[in-house]
């Protein structure tokens, strides 16, 4: 029950709408699971591969251009400084004392005066048939590794004239090297990592070869912890307190490709390939966790940290700058691994419901997200094809429910989730594949035998009081809501059906669409329905008899789900996103937020602050939705102005839960005011 409005409610108020007109306008670019606090990016004009920091300026090892300088004193707006074009092809830079050392891939390495970053000049170089990609300089010596060869010693005590020590022929498919107390650490990707005594760099000792799953992609080294990545093997911490003998830490599996990686007190950089920039907490090597992950527009392969603010080279992208001094929650917090064949499912708060032809009916608790768990099956021998929640009740369309009747709809009572109570079945023919249900009345559709309306109003004993199968023989999906059924059709697009009298369904109209259409949610007046091709479409069927075509928003790929939840549309895309759309104003949808799936995204489900999303190959994801949205746009149109707090005002005044935001839930006080306003001024990704 909601209160009374305190007395000091309108000085409040009063002093909110100064802030909203004096105040600078916070800012949203609807890109909210990308970073809180991205600052900006320099599309480079070739493959950006490595960046390094001195001063007010960075250094892009940008491929077929060689070394581009830029001055970075404003981060969000870098501007060129001067071009250094090397002779081959520049992967690595490393800076220091006002000389650039530049890995060059064949034409080996590329010595540059930068002393004066506007007028570079060249010093010196040396090839020694090699691929140069990553290089660290103490003491004179620059230790240098490459794709096709080992580690490289080069005596650089006099920049103008390098001298080649040695190489070692023996080691494949190198990645970077860390050195520190005469030891040097050379990553592998063909077999884990190397540690060699370079006491006399002229003659470099193995000392030990650790073979790793996967290889090493990257390492970074901290004292006695070495911590390495791999792809599809996540992270892994050694004891190298003993170089002779490397121990096994921690894994860390949560991580995509691992490409580059950046040690900054206790914090790690990943520059995890498609999965953008992933910050760990290290501080306890024995146990990492996540701090925050960031997206990235391109394939993130090295990271550079400098002053809270990380440049992370995009290969086909540039450089993209992000300010991670005050990082967001962890957006992905857990997953589910479903048994083979899972056609459906559906969440509620922390339970998720799984339709599985192998496994049937199952129950997840996911209260844990790290740790979800089955709570209760129902006959795995029964093939369960398509299942919706109300209430207390799952209704489910399987095979065999009871055995030798075939396809049903079966209503099982979960009041207690973790023990499943059938109620009652009733016959709904073949090739039935879901259901959708509207307060007594459940519509299960066929793709062979079009739509059967079922009274559920005794979960006991459900009854069919109606079919409607006339030209319905390519379903793809239906939805049902006031009244009214919207129905894929393969053939013949949209369908709409007026249900009013449920025991007379009558077909009101059809619309093609432009594309093959998979999926559509509609809410009794607009339909959004999802194509093959990357198209969401939006009609308005306000006139079941002449529903008409909106709107037509473009996704990165296939869409192949969508999920309408109040003014929000989640639309799952094959690319592997789920885009998060505001359609308040279903005539012109807004981008809120996108999530990362980093692999294809099939399916999304919500409930509460969690999004449930299904993929190819990575499970059921569990992502924390309030990571991925901006809670003080009120009007979802993804900017934060003065009508986002005049909404909130509205709703203080009439004391409804849009402005009950902090605890204690039910009272209109100072704290939902304040934690608006904080939420406000902060801003929004």
């Amino acid at each position: 029950m909601y209160l009374d409005r305190p007395a000091w409610a309108p000085l409040a108020m009063f002093w909110m709408m100064v802030c909203a007109i004096v105040c600078a306008p916070a800012y949203a670019d609807g890109v909210t699971c990308r970073a809180r606090d991205y600052i900006g990016a320099y599309a480079t004009p070739d493959r950006a591969y490595g960046v390094a920091i001195d001063g007010d300026v960075a250094y892009v090892a940008a491929r077929d251009v060689g070394l581009l300088i830029l001055d970075r004193s404003d981060p969000a707006n870098l501007v060129p400084l001067a071009t250094f074009d090397t002779p081959g092809r520049a992967y690595s830079v490393l800076v220091e004392n006002g000389i650039a050392y530049v890995c060059d891939w064949d034409s080996g390495l590329q010595i540059v005066d930068v002393s004066d970053p506007a007028s570079p000049a060249p010093l010196g170089s040396v090839e020694w048939g090699a691929r140069a990609s990553w290089i660290v300089v103490q003491d004179g010596i620059a230790y240098v590794t490459g794709f096709n060869s080992g580690l490289t010693t080069i005596d650089v005590s006099d920049p103008t004239a390098p001298v080649h020590l040695n190489t070692d022929p023996t080691v494949w498919g190198v990645g970077n090297v860390c050195v520190q107390d005469h030891l040097a650490y050379v990553a592998s990707w063909a077999i884990g990592f190397h540690i060699y005594d370079v006491t006399d760099p002229v003659t470099p000792v193995l000392l030990a070869v650790q073979g790793e799953p996967g290889g090493a992609l990257s390492i970074a080294l901290d004292g006695s912890h070495l911590y390495t990545t791999s792809i599809s093997q996540g992270l892994r911490v050694y004891d190298v307190s003993d170089p002779a003998s490397p121990a096994l830490l921690s894994v860390f599996e949560p991580l995509h490709t691992g490409w580059g990686l950046t040690l900054d007190i206790d914090t790690l950089f990943v520059a995890d390939g498609n999965a953008g920039l992933t910050l760990i907490d290290v501080s306890d090597p024995t146990d990492l966790t996540q701090i925050a992950r960031y997206d990235t527009p391109d394939f993130a392969i090295s990271v550079t940290v400098d002053d809270n603010l990380a440049y992370i080279a995009n290969e086909n992208e540039g450089v993209t700058i992000i300010d991670f001094s005050n990082p967001a929650p962890p957006v992905l917090v857990g997953s589910i691994t479903p048994p083979p064949q899972t056609y459906d499912y559906e969440a509620v708060g922390d339970l998720v419901y799984l339709a599985s032809r192998t496994d049937g009916l199952l129950v997840i608790d996911a209260s844990d997200p790290t740790q979800p768990n089955v709570i209760s099956t129902y006959d795995a021998a029964t093939e369960v094809l398509g299942l919706a929640i109300e209430g207390q009740y799952a209704y489910v369309v399987a095979e065999d429910l009871a055995p030798g009747t075939g396809e049903n709809l079966g209503i099982f009572d979960i009041s207690d989730p973790s023990s499943l109570a059938l109620l009652g079945t009733v016959d709904v023919g073949a090739s039935s594949i879901d259901v959708k249900i509207s307060g007594s009345v459940a519509v299960v559709f066929s793709q062979g035998n079009g739509i059967r309306v079922i009274d559920v109003s005794d979960p006991s004993n459900p009854v069919q009081i109606a079919d409607y199968s006339p030209g319905l023989s390519s379903l793809q999906d239906a939805d049902y809501a006031a009244d009214a059924v919207a129905a894929v059709n393969f053939h013949l697009g949209i369908q709409f059906f007026d249900l009013a009298d449920p025991t007379a369904p009558v077909l009101m109209s059809s619309i093609e669409t432009p594309e093959d259409p998979i999926r559509i949610e509609f809410d009794g007046r607009f339909a959004y329905v999802a194509d093959r091709n990357g198209r969401l479409q939006i009609i308005d069927a306000t006139d079941l008899a002449n529903p008409v075509f909106l709107d037509t928003y473009f996704m990165p790929g296939a869409t192949w789900d969508v999920e309408l939840v109040g003014t929000r549309l989640y639309v799952a895309d094959i690319q592997g996103y789920v885009m998060i759309l505001g359609v308040a104003d279903p005539t012109s949808p807004v981008l809120l937020g996108f999530y990362n799936t980093l692999d294809e995204a099939t399916g999304v489900r919500i409930a509460g602050e969690r999004m449930y999303v299904a993929t190819s190959e990575l499970g059921i994801q569990i992502v924390n939705l309030s990571a991925c949205l901006c809670p003080p746009d009120l009007n979802e149109d993804a900017q934060l102005t003065s009508e986002d707090v005049i909404a909130f005002l509205t709703a203080f005044t009439d004391m409804t839960p849009t402005a009950d935001l902090v605890e204690p839930f039910g009272a209109h006080d100072f704290d939902d005011i304040l934690a608006f306003l904080t939420a406000f001024t902060a801003g929004c990704p």
